[in-house]
């Protein structure tokens, strides 16, 4: 049962975060406006997104952000501009990794290889629109030269995601939204991967602030196929299919030690 005191604190909590989203409107109307003004609006690229999801009581947790579930981990992501045609949407897999190398090419700024995360400037804008500034035509060019199709191919079937805890985050007068249980690795592979629609994930015991943690003793792992459980509440990680899950740890690795253009 949520303590009266909690009950006040999620409240709170939920009316700020909805006076924000509305300034956050405010202030998105007036940006638009001024580049309308200016006349370069036709000229100019927009994003909006945020940095997670949320929970309101999911697996019992009363309220944060801070775990490897759907809930936490989607976000949208939404743009505007030149090429991009309105009303689209792409199922492919981008994350915010990927909004600053994106950014830098639609510049038409050389990403360094030391950069995590990749372009999806192809998967949104047609470069064959005469209205895309050139430099983000030169960007698509050199990404996919032998199209759009070979691109999206090549495209990444998971997302690599890591946490770490190093302090307690005491909320509602004392609720901990966490513990030295929760650091982890995970993969979230989508529909139409080799591994299905699938999250999997390996927690290790530790405070990365006392002790780097390089996940090389695994205490607990949390394996779940969203087409058949999409509250993710039934965990597979002892039920079986051990060649999938040693795959799958392999594959984690990859992405685990992997730096810079070295990634997926």
């Amino acid at each position: 049962m949520i303590s009266e005191h909690c009950a006040d604190y999620v409240t709170t909590s939920f009316k700020n975060r909805w006076r924000t989203l509305m300034s956050v409107d405010d202030v998105i109307e007036s940006v638009i406006s001024l580049a309308d003004e200016l006349g370069i609006a036709d000229n100019t690229y927009f994003m909006y997104s945020s940095d997670h999801g949320f929970q309101l009581g999911e697996f019992n947790i009363l309220i944060d952000k801070r775990q490897m579930y759907d809930y936490d981990i989607r976000i949208h992501l939404l743009m505007r501009g030149p090429g991009i045609k309105a009303g689209s949407t792409f199922p492919f897999l981008g994350t915010n990794v990927d909004i600053a190398p994106t950014w830098l090419g639609m510049a038409g700024v050389p990403l360094p290889a030391t950069m995590d995360g990749r372009s999806i400037v192809p998967l949104l804008i047609d470069g064959s629109d005469a209205n895309v500034p050139e430099q983000t035509r030169k960007h698509i060019n050199q990404l996919a030269p032998k199209g759009r199709d070979s691109f999206i191919a090549n495209w990444r079937d998971s997302v690599f995601i890591e946490y770490y805890y190093n302090a307690d985050n005491a909320k509602c007068n004392g609720y901990n939204t966490e513990d030295i249980h929760n650091n982890f690795i995970g993969l979230r592979h989508m529909t139409d991967s080799e591994f299905g629609d699938t999250s999997y994930t390996e927690y290790q015991t530790g405070n990365q602030k006392q002790t780097d943690i390089s996940f090389d003793a695994i205490d607990f792992v949390e394996y779940f196929k969203l087409s058949d459980d999409p509250w993710q509440m039934k965990n597979l990680w002892k039920a079986g299919d051990n060649a999938t899950q040693s795959k799958l740890h392999t594959k984690l690795r990859t992405w685990f030690s992997c730096r810079g253009d070295s990634c997926p």
